[in-house]
């Protein structure tokens, strides 16, 4: 095992304990534990970002509240996906490295894993539903990824779809095939960013009375669990969905699995696993203290909000764990607390951004300065400061053409 983990790149200066056996990866069995997180918090230090534990006065007056804001949105490939997903890959044996890797995923896994691999320079295909983001899809591509789309069928989950494409490719082509939330070293490798935040919340004096979530099939929320429990033990973790997809809300309350029927619409396209995974509900359903779901509206409200009081641009997913805090849907104990939520990404281009706060300007057509005025009245005076960055990026990714010279 400590060979395997040495060519797989597992390796530091410290000894590490080893990477999840490939046979128990492959079947989906065993068990991860925080002694598995600690490793991955090793291997994974010098690839990805410990992102920052934002604090705002704003936010604190707005809530009544402590808000610590784990700002995943400004990790690498734009949310926490990166953790588990580079996690794994390094974990990958030199057989399973030289064949290459497959995955589905809506988006951010597919986005992490991509970036992970071209890192490693490990050959990658990522299948997405056919009406993913197109920012999503160009972006994987950008990291060296071949994406693949699967039909979107009325009536039938997208996640689903996409799965059942992954699986065919890696029968096919001899793929790797790996798992959004429910490969342990997944799993693992996402609950570092619950050891940062205890580390965050030790710096400035926090102790955090809840932990909030967003959720999809579990992986992260498992992972992180697993370290509060041991480093934060006092803190009670929730979990969030948006309304439509509230399978762990059922789940939770009837004790076992439900999956979601259908396929209801939701802007938080990050956010529509199909049911709680088999390896991940074991873990969230003993450690959670609730969970509960977000509606649209409420979701972005929320994104408008960290715009202008964080300065951060939140995909609808990503700003699931603060529409909780603003809708007062946590318990009545807890709501004046110290809450620490994790924003778990950030990965939407400015058309939809604009599209799903409601802006009805066509700001993809505009160039520069120009796109952020129809932004700077849906969101409001509050937010013309961090506008007025937005068009200084905007500016340099799309410069005005040069003045014509006069014949």
């Amino acid at each position: 095992l400590q060979s395997l983990c040495a060519v797989a790149s597992c390796e530091t200066t410290d000894p590490l304990p080893p990477c999840k056996l490939t046979e128990k990866r492959q079947n989906m069995a065993g068990h991860v534990s925080v002694t598995d997180v600690d490793a991955a918090a090793k291997r994974l230090k010098q690839y990805i970002h410990r992102t920052p534990l934002l604090e705002s006065i704003a936010l604190n007056n707005l809530t009544g509240a402590r808000i610590l804001v784990k700002a995943e949105c400004l990790q690498k490939a734009g949310s926490f996906k990166i953790r588990g997903a580079m996690n794994r890959v390094l974990c990958l044996s030199p057989e399973e490295k030289k064949k290459g890797v497959v995955a589905f995923s809506s988006g951010n896994f597919g986005q992490g894993l991509a970036a992970a691999c071209g890192i490693l320079q490990v050959k990658c295909t990522i299948v997405m539903p056919g009406d993913a983001p197109e920012s999503k899809q160009e972006r994987a591509r950008s990291y060296g990824a071949r994406v693949v789309l699967s039909d979107i069928v009325p009536g039938i989950n997208r996640e689903v779809s996409a799965a059942e494409v992954a699986q065919g490719l890696a029968s096919s082509e001899q793929l790797t095939l790996l798992h959004p939330f429910e490969d342990l070293d997944v799993i693992a490798g996402q609950g570092t960013c619950a050891l940062e935040i205890s580390e965050q919340c030790r710096e400035v004096g926090a102790q955090p009375d809840a932990l909030i979530i967003p959720i999809g099939g579990g992986g992260l929320t498992a992972g992180c669990c697993l370290a509060v429990q041991r480093e934060m033990p006092a803190c009670k973790v929730y979990a969030v969905e948006p309304e439509g997809y509230d399978d762990h809300v059922r789940s939770l309350a009837a004790g076992k699995r439900l999956a979601v029927e259908g396929s209801p619409p939701s802007i938080c396209d990050s956010l529509q696993a199909v049911s709680p995974g088999a390896n991940t509900f074991p873990i969230t359903s003993k450690c959670l203290a609730g969970a509960t779901a977000v509606s649209d509206a409420q979701v972005r409200h929320a994104m408008q909000v960290a715009f202008e009081t964080l300065q951060i641009v939140l995909e609808p997913g990503g700003a699931t764990s603060l529409a909780v805090v603003l809708s007062q849907k946590l318990p009545m104990e807890i709501q004046a607390k110290t809450i620490c939520i994790v924003a778990s990404g950030g990965n939407l281009d400015l058309a939809k951004f604009a599209k799903v706060l409601g802006c009805k300007q066509g700001v993809e057509s505009q160039r520069g300065a120009a796109r952020t005025r129809g932004l700077s009245r849906c969101l409001g005076a509050g937010a013309l400061g961090a506008l007025g960055v937005l068009a200084a990026l905007l500016l340099l990714r799309n410069p005005s053409p040069p003045p014509t010279p006069p014949s």
